[in-house]
């Protein structure tokens, strides 16, 4: 549990600095280009993780 919720916040603090190290080293490539797809995929981990710890599956359907 302890290791989940630690990769969780780690995937979470990654998604956070990426635009910064967009901005600082990478400049005469293409930023933007992969910082989206990069960031949206901590960011998913980040939820699969989270949603793992609560004891849900990766998708949960409701009847409204």
């Amino acid at each position: 549990l302890c290791a989940r919720y630690k990769k969780a916040v780690f995937a979470r603090a990654k998604a956070d600095l990426i635009p910064e190290f967009a901005s600082q080293g990478r400049r005469e490539s293409h930023p933007g280009q992969e910082s989206a797809e990069t960031r949206a995929g901590l960011l998913a981990e980040g939820s699969i993780i989270i949603r793992a710890i609560k004891g849900l599956r990766r998708v949960t359907v409701r009847k409204i």
